[in-house]
């Protein structure tokens, strides 16, 4: 392995301390720009440093490179806590990969407390975290921001490194809400925020090397109102939560400092009370407007033509399925017409490509579906210039699709084969691969010893 001193080191925000009590490994088990892509990273990383007791340093894992700090080129055993934020089943094997190149056992059982206190929180503990409980030594179920701040605060009660102590420590954390302790906890309490204004989450360093070059985010929304089938968003929480119009604002302000471009961060955008207001307000102030996402029935022209007035020539929507019958099965039912419309209005009003998100292998698919994802891809390229991107459906845990099983790869593969074959030559088109969306299927349903079929 060669040390990783080719990520960029060209960033605003990085915090670096000369001394602090606690040492803290964030660990992204992925690349630095995947990572550093996830707002999750960024709240955690902020919260950490907001205190006098903690240095929390960034570490993320790169084909290739050896597994050290990004700040100070710490390797993890000189750590005290080592927190891994997992957002994707797949990174699940990444863990382990890190874990073994730095001479830490992988099993929790076989880790004394000369070895940092190992924890996981991320996207991906909402709906299975079985894989990670005989690996990590605490998970953190809920919201970080404010968990983080309840662990740390038992955590210095207690001298790390004795084992006595370290149990006592564990055993005080079961009995809160918001952590599960292998070996030790038996029900899973989740925890929320009450008040998402009360916490700002946007983005802590600015980059120029992620999803979002160069782009302030900031989260608008958490949670999802409408409750697709398929999607493990509209279930992680227990409720949809708007930030107040006038916080995001202040927060853009901030950010405004260092880049115009702010990126607006939600499972589900258009619907937010006050977004028209929101935007004409951050235009006034100069900014240029991105959305992570949008759902086709409520673009609205005012939408469309603030994306346009900051630049942005594409747009991205997810049909999900090529006609409106699988669409209601999924309860996503969005008519054909209705995303005919919306890219029309969007060329006329200067948007030039756009994205298209489908699935393949849904629940009552048959060949019909199959060639609608080509007569709608086919259409709208008359239109504007499509780019399509297409994944196996993965059912996933805490679903109301999650005992469907995951199709063939063979039919998968078949299917893919059409579809290439029949699209238009102007539609560029992208799949995920068959085989990696089963073993994505099989870990997100995984149980406790699951990762160790793969620990070679």
């Amino acid at each position: 392995m060669i040390e990783n001193t080719k990520i960029p080191l060209n960033e605003i925000g990085t915090v670096y301390k000369a001394y602090s009590k606690y040492r803290i490994a964030l660990i992204y088990p992925n690349s630095y720009h995947i990572g550093m892509s996830n707002l999750g990273m960024h709240t955690i990383y902020h919260e950490l440093n907001s205190r006098q007791d903690t240095f929390c340093e960034r570490v993320f894992f790169e084909q290739e490179r050896k597994i050290l700090s990004f700040e100070t080129r710490r390797p993890l055993l000189e750590f005290d806590i080592l927190a891994f934020s997992v957002s994707y089943e797949i990174d699940y094997l990444n863990v382990l990969k890190i874990l073994k190149s730095s001479y830490i056992p992988i099993r929790n059982t076989e880790r004394s407390s000369e070895f940092p206190l190992l924890i996981a929180g991320g996207v991906i503990t909402h709906f299975n975290f079985k894989p990670l409980l005989r690996i990590v030594d605490v998970v953190v179920i809920g919201e970080g921001e404010f968990l983080i701040h309840r662990l740390m605060n038992e955590f210095k009660k207690f001298s790390p490194r004795l084992n006595r102590s370290r149990n006592n420590f564990l055993e005080r954390l079961s009995k809160l809400k918001g952590f599960f302790i292998p070996y030790k906890s038996r029900k899973v309490i989740s925890e929320e925020i009450d008040d998402i204004n009360s916490i700002e989450t946007c983005t802590r360093i600015l980059t120029k090397f992620t999803e979002f070059s160069n782009t302030f985010l900031i989260e608008l929304t958490r949670g999802c109102p409408f409750k697709c089938n398929f999607c493990v968003t509209a279930y992680m929480y227990k409720n949809v939560r708007f930030r107040d119009y006038r916080n995001i604002l202040e927060t853009a302000k901030k950010g405004l400092r260092f880049t115009k471009r702010i990126g607006l961060i939600g499972a589900s955008l258009p619907n937010y009370p006050n977004i028209n207001l929101l935007c004409n307000e951050l235009k006034k102030i100069g900014a240029q407007i991105s959305f992570s996402s949008l759902r086709v029935d409520f673009i609205t022209e005012e939408i469309l033509k603030t994306l346009v007035e900051s630049g942005q020539g594409s747009i991205t929507i997810a049909p999900e399925s090529g006609n409106e019958r699988l669409r209601e099965i999924l309860n996503k039912p969005i008519k054909d017409g209705k995303i005919i419309e919306v890219i029309k209005r969007a060329k006329n009003l200067g948007i030039k490509t756009i994205k298209l998100y489908f699935m393949i292998g849904l629940p009552g698919e048959n060949i019909d579906d199959i060639i609608s994802i080509i007569k709608l891809s086919n259409t709208i390229s008359k239109i504007l210039n499509p780019k399509l991107s297409i994944s196996p459906f993965i059912p996933k845990p805490n679903t109301p699709f999650e005992k469907i099983p995951f199709e063939d790869i063979k039919m998968l593969k078949d299917k893919i084969k059409y579809i290439r074959s029949n699209l238009r030559n102007n539609i560029l088109c992208s799949f995920e691969s068959p085989r990696l969306a089963r073993l994505e299927f099989l870990l997100s349903h995984g149980d406790e010893e699951v990762l160790f079929h793969f620990n070679t």
